[in-house]
Protein backbone atom coordinates (compact mmCIF):
# COMPACT_ATOMS: atom_id res chain seq x y z
CA UNK A 1 0.00 0.00 0.00
CA UNK A 2 1.33 3.49 -0.92
CA UNK A 3 1.24 6.14 1.80
CA UNK A 4 -1.54 8.84 0.92
CA UNK A 5 -1.37 12.18 2.41
CA UNK A 6 -4.18 13.27 4.68
CA UNK A 7 -4.90 16.30 3.08
CA UNK A 8 -6.78 15.96 -0.54
CA UNK A 9 -8.92 17.72 -3.14
CA UNK A 10 -11.31 16.56 -5.37
CA UNK A 11 -14.75 17.70 -7.38
CA UNK A 12 -16.69 16.44 -10.33
CA UNK A 13 -20.11 17.51 -12.24
CA UNK A 14 -22.76 15.50 -13.54
CA UNK A 15 -25.60 16.85 -15.87
CA UNK A 16 -28.79 15.23 -15.59
CA UNK A 17 -32.31 16.37 -17.73
CA UNK A 18 -32.80 18.91 -14.40
CA UNK A 19 -29.86 19.27 -12.89
CA UNK A 20 -26.27 20.01 -12.62
CA UNK A 21 -24.78 18.58 -9.87
CA UNK A 22 -21.29 19.91 -8.65
CA UNK A 23 -19.21 17.71 -6.23
CA UNK A 24 -16.31 19.21 -3.84
CA UNK A 25 -14.25 17.32 -1.40
CA UNK A 26 -11.17 18.84 0.91
CA UNK A 27 -9.93 17.73 3.53
CA UNK A 28 -7.11 18.70 6.03
CA UNK A 29 -5.33 16.94 8.83
CA UNK A 30 -6.79 15.30 11.60
CA UNK A 31 -6.93 12.57 13.80
CA UNK A 32 -10.59 11.00 13.42
CA UNK A 33 -12.68 11.73 10.50
CA UNK A 34 -14.69 14.88 11.24
CA UNK A 35 -17.10 15.79 8.47
CA UNK A 36 -19.05 18.54 7.57
CA UNK A 37 -21.86 18.47 4.72
CA UNK A 38 -23.41 21.25 2.95
CA UNK A 39 -26.42 19.75 0.79
CA UNK A 40 -29.11 21.25 -0.95
CA UNK A 41 -32.57 21.63 0.96
CA UNK A 42 -34.15 18.99 -1.07
CA UNK A 43 -31.67 15.92 0.05
CA UNK A 44 -31.16 17.10 3.57
CA UNK A 45 -33.07 14.14 4.35
CA UNK A 46 -29.88 12.00 2.76
CA UNK A 47 -27.00 12.89 4.74
CA UNK A 48 -26.68 10.32 7.37
CA UNK A 49 -26.53 7.98 4.45
CA UNK A 50 -24.30 9.94 2.55
CA UNK A 51 -22.14 10.00 5.75
CA UNK A 52 -21.88 6.51 5.46
CA UNK A 53 -21.67 5.90 2.00
CA UNK A 54 -18.43 8.10 2.45
CA UNK A 55 -17.00 7.78 5.68
CA UNK A 56 -15.47 4.68 5.57
CA UNK A 57 -13.43 5.32 2.45
CA UNK A 58 -12.37 8.67 3.45
CA UNK A 59 -10.68 7.32 6.61
CA UNK A 60 -9.17 10.24 8.48
CA UNK A 61 -9.16 14.01 8.49
CA UNK A 62 -10.86 16.96 8.96
CA UNK A 63 -13.34 16.75 5.66
CA UNK A 64 -15.96 19.38 3.74
CA UNK A 65 -18.54 18.13 1.18
CA UNK A 66 -19.76 20.68 -0.75
CA UNK A 67 -22.94 19.57 -3.32
CA UNK A 68 -24.34 22.20 -5.67
CA UNK A 69 -27.53 21.50 -7.54
CA UNK A 70 -28.63 23.52 -9.91
CA UNK A 71 -31.84 23.57 -11.77
CA UNK A 72 -32.24 23.89 -15.23
CA UNK A 73 -35.61 25.07 -15.37
CA UNK A 74 -39.10 24.90 -14.78
CA UNK A 75 -39.22 21.55 -14.88
CA UNK A 76 -38.28 21.35 -11.26
CA UNK A 77 -40.18 23.93 -10.01
CA UNK A 78 -43.71 22.16 -8.16
CA UNK A 79 -45.43 25.14 -7.15
CA UNK A 80 -45.56 29.02 -7.14
CA UNK A 81 -47.10 30.90 -4.70
CA UNK A 82 -47.29 34.76 -4.40
CA UNK A 83 -47.90 36.66 -1.19
CA UNK A 84 -50.65 38.94 -1.39
CA UNK A 85 -51.04 40.14 1.90
CA UNK A 86 -46.73 41.21 1.81
CA UNK A 87 -47.75 42.60 -2.21
CA UNK A 88 -50.05 44.88 -0.43
CA UNK A 89 -48.28 45.80 2.08
CA UNK A 90 -45.32 46.82 -0.21
CA UNK A 91 -47.70 49.03 -2.53
CA UNK A 92 -49.25 50.65 0.12
CA UNK A 93 -45.50 51.70 1.67
CA UNK A 94 -44.24 52.48 -2.00
CA UNK A 95 -47.62 54.11 -2.95
CA UNK A 96 -46.99 56.57 0.14
CA UNK A 97 -43.23 57.14 -0.78
CA UNK A 98 -44.18 58.12 -4.52
CA UNK A 99 -47.15 60.69 -3.32
CA UNK A 100 -44.06 62.30 -0.67
CA UNK A 101 -41.39 62.96 -3.17
CA UNK A 102 -43.71 63.95 -5.98
CA UNK A 103 -42.82 60.92 -8.10
CA UNK A 104 -45.34 58.60 -10.15
CA UNK A 105 -44.12 55.09 -10.65
CA UNK A 106 -45.48 53.72 -13.50
CA UNK A 107 -43.32 50.34 -12.81
CA UNK A 108 -45.11 49.54 -9.14
CA UNK A 109 -46.05 46.10 -9.69
CA UNK A 110 -42.59 45.21 -11.20
CA UNK A 111 -40.99 47.01 -7.89
CA UNK A 112 -43.37 44.83 -5.30
CA UNK A 113 -42.67 41.32 -7.25
CA UNK A 114 -38.83 42.16 -6.72
CA UNK A 115 -39.57 42.64 -2.95
CA UNK A 116 -37.95 39.64 -0.92
CA UNK A 117 -40.59 36.59 -0.04
CA UNK A 118 -43.31 38.00 -2.21
CA UNK A 119 -42.60 35.14 -4.48
CA UNK A 120 -42.20 31.92 -3.48
CA UNK A 121 -41.46 28.81 -5.70
CA UNK A 122 -40.73 25.22 -4.60
CA UNK A 123 -38.66 22.74 -6.10
CA UNK A 124 -40.12 19.31 -6.19
CA UNK A 125 -38.46 16.33 -4.09
CA UNK A 126 -35.72 14.54 -5.25
CA UNK A 127 -36.62 11.10 -6.48
CA UNK A 128 -34.72 8.11 -6.77
CA UNK A 129 -33.39 8.95 -9.59
CA UNK A 130 -32.03 12.44 -8.77
CA UNK A 131 -29.86 10.14 -5.80
CA UNK A 132 -28.35 8.03 -7.65
CA UNK A 133 -27.40 10.49 -9.84
CA UNK A 134 -25.39 12.04 -6.70
CA UNK A 135 -24.23 9.31 -5.53
CA UNK A 136 -22.41 8.42 -8.90
CA UNK A 137 -21.00 12.33 -8.79
CA UNK A 138 -19.79 11.72 -5.09
CA UNK A 139 -18.34 8.51 -6.42
CA UNK A 140 -16.39 10.29 -9.31
CA UNK A 141 -15.05 12.88 -6.89
CA UNK A 142 -13.93 10.42 -4.08
CA UNK A 143 -11.92 8.51 -6.77
CA UNK A 144 -10.24 12.16 -8.00
CA UNK A 145 -10.23 12.99 -4.26
CA UNK A 146 -7.97 9.83 -3.53
CA UNK A 147 -5.93 10.17 -6.55
CA UNK A 148 -5.08 13.44 -5.00
CA UNK A 149 -3.87 11.88 -1.88
CA UNK A 150 -1.96 9.36 -3.78
CA UNK A 151 0.23 11.65 -5.33
CA UNK A 152 0.65 13.57 -2.28
CA UNK A 153 1.80 10.51 -0.53
CA UNK A 154 4.73 9.88 -3.11
CA UNK A 155 6.10 13.26 -1.66
CA UNK A 156 5.64 11.90 1.46
CA UNK A 157 7.01 8.97 1.20
CA UNK A 158 9.93 10.20 -0.52
CA UNK A 159 10.60 12.37 2.58
CA UNK A 160 10.17 9.66 4.85
CA UNK A 161 12.92 7.52 3.27
CA UNK A 162 15.30 10.76 2.78
CA UNK A 163 14.71 11.57 6.33
CA UNK A 164 15.53 7.66 7.66
CA UNK A 165 18.15 7.15 5.18
CA UNK A 166 20.04 10.41 7.05
CA UNK A 167 19.34 8.91 10.61
CA UNK A 168 20.92 5.91 9.33
CA UNK A 169 23.80 7.13 7.85
CA UNK A 170 24.32 8.98 11.24
CA UNK A 171 23.96 6.00 13.17
CA UNK A 172 26.75 3.82 11.79
CA UNK A 173 28.86 6.57 12.31
CA UNK A 174 27.76 6.40 16.23
CA UNK A 175 28.48 2.56 16.10
CA UNK A 176 32.08 3.31 14.31
CA UNK A 177 32.90 5.32 17.54
CA UNK A 178 32.02 2.90 20.19
CA UNK A 179 35.57 1.54 20.72
CA UNK A 180 37.18 5.09 20.74
CA UNK A 181 34.69 6.26 23.08
CA UNK A 182 34.84 3.64 25.56
CA UNK A 183 39.22 4.12 25.01
CA UNK A 184 38.16 7.80 25.81
CA UNK A 185 35.97 7.13 28.66
CA UNK A 186 38.36 5.10 30.54
CA UNK A 187 41.10 7.37 29.79
CA UNK A 188 38.70 10.26 31.20
CA UNK A 189 37.75 8.32 34.36
CA UNK A 190 41.65 7.31 35.40
CA UNK A 191 42.66 10.22 34.70
CA UNK A 192 40.46 12.38 36.85
CA UNK A 193 41.73 9.80 39.85
CA UNK A 194 45.00 10.00 39.17
CA UNK A 195 44.73 13.76 39.46
CA UNK A 196 43.71 13.47 42.96
CA UNK A 197 45.26 10.52 44.71
CA UNK A 198 49.00 9.29 44.41
CA UNK A 199 49.30 6.19 41.80
CA UNK A 200 50.68 4.11 44.64
CA UNK A 201 47.82 4.59 46.89
CA UNK A 202 45.20 3.16 44.26
CA UNK A 203 43.87 -0.15 44.64
CA UNK A 204 44.02 -1.46 40.96
CA UNK A 205 41.16 -4.07 41.37
CA UNK A 206 38.90 -1.45 43.08
CA UNK A 207 39.85 0.63 40.16
CA UNK A 208 38.97 -1.80 37.48
CA UNK A 209 35.74 -2.80 39.24
CA UNK A 210 34.66 0.91 39.94
CA UNK A 211 35.44 1.89 35.89
CA UNK A 212 32.99 -1.34 34.65
CA UNK A 213 30.25 0.33 37.08
CA UNK A 214 30.90 3.73 35.39
CA UNK A 215 30.96 2.10 31.94
CA UNK A 216 28.13 -0.28 32.39
CA UNK A 217 25.93 3.19 33.42
CA UNK A 218 26.79 4.74 30.26
CA UNK A 219 26.34 1.48 27.82
CA UNK A 220 23.87 2.24 25.12
CA UNK A 221 24.16 -1.39 23.85
CA UNK A 222 20.71 -2.04 24.42
CA UNK A 223 19.43 1.37 22.56
CA UNK A 224 21.46 0.81 19.61
CA UNK A 225 19.73 -2.66 19.24
CA UNK A 226 15.81 -1.35 19.67
CA UNK A 227 16.79 1.53 17.59
CA UNK A 228 17.73 -0.99 15.03
CA UNK A 229 14.58 -2.40 15.35
CA UNK A 230 12.77 0.79 15.06
CA UNK A 231 13.92 2.19 11.80
CA UNK A 232 13.19 -1.67 10.58
CA UNK A 233 9.84 -1.21 11.65
CA UNK A 234 9.14 2.05 10.71
CA UNK A 235 10.40 1.41 6.96
CA UNK A 236 8.29 -1.95 6.82
CA UNK A 237 5.43 -0.29 7.93
CA UNK A 238 5.72 2.53 5.18
CA UNK A 239 4.94 -0.12 2.46
CA UNK A 240 2.54 -2.56 4.45
CA UNK A 241 -1.04 -2.81 3.26
CA UNK A 242 -2.87 -0.74 6.50
CA UNK A 243 -3.19 2.82 6.89
CA UNK A 244 0.04 4.01 8.28
CA UNK A 245 0.13 7.61 9.69
CA UNK A 246 -0.81 6.99 13.15
CA UNK A 247 1.58 3.81 13.62
CA UNK A 248 4.43 5.79 11.83
CA UNK A 249 3.76 8.55 14.53
CA UNK A 250 4.09 6.09 17.44
CA UNK A 251 7.09 4.02 16.08
CA UNK A 252 8.57 8.04 15.15
CA UNK A 253 8.29 8.60 19.18
CA UNK A 254 9.84 5.04 19.85
CA UNK A 255 12.90 5.99 17.94
CA UNK A 256 13.18 9.68 19.59
CA UNK A 257 12.96 8.01 22.85
CA UNK A 258 15.66 6.20 21.94
CA UNK A 259 18.13 8.98 20.37
CA UNK A 260 17.30 10.87 23.26
CA UNK A 261 18.76 8.28 25.75
CA UNK A 262 21.86 8.10 23.66
CA UNK A 263 22.07 11.17 23.66
CA UNK A 264 22.07 12.02 27.66
CA UNK A 265 24.51 8.35 27.93
CA UNK A 266 27.10 9.61 25.15
CA UNK A 267 29.58 11.66 26.71
CA UNK A 268 31.16 11.99 23.93
CA UNK A 269 31.66 15.20 21.52
CA UNK A 270 31.71 13.23 17.88
CA UNK A 271 28.66 10.75 18.64
CA UNK A 272 27.31 13.58 20.21
CA UNK A 273 26.76 15.78 17.04
CA UNK A 274 25.59 12.33 15.00
CA UNK A 275 23.10 12.16 17.22
CA UNK A 276 22.02 15.77 16.78
CA UNK A 277 22.14 15.27 12.94
CA UNK A 278 19.61 12.48 13.66
CA UNK A 279 17.11 14.60 15.64
CA UNK A 280 16.62 16.82 13.25
CA UNK A 281 15.66 14.28 10.75
CA UNK A 282 13.36 12.75 13.46
CA UNK A 283 11.67 16.25 13.95
CA UNK A 284 11.06 16.37 9.83
CA UNK A 285 9.71 12.80 10.16
CA UNK A 286 7.22 13.63 13.06
CA UNK A 287 6.03 16.62 11.20
CA UNK A 288 5.24 14.89 7.92
CA UNK A 289 3.61 11.83 10.13
CA UNK A 290 0.61 14.21 11.24
CA UNK A 291 -0.12 14.92 7.45
CA UNK A 292 -0.15 11.07 6.86
CA UNK A 293 -3.35 9.43 6.51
Amino acid sequence: MTIKSMTGYGSAKIETEAFIIKVELKSLNGKFLELKCRLPRNFYSKEVELRNLLGPKLKRGTISLNINVESKGVKNISKVEINIPLAKEYKEKLSILSRELGEENPALIKEILRMPEVIETKEKESSEEDWNKLKEACGLALLNFDDFRLKEGEGLTNHFMECIENIDSNFTVIKSYLKERRTFLEERVYGRIMENIEESLVDKNRLEQELILYLEKYDITEEIKRLEGHLVHFKETMNSDELQGKKLGFISQEIGREINTMGVKANYLPMQKAIVNMKESLEMIKEQVLNTL
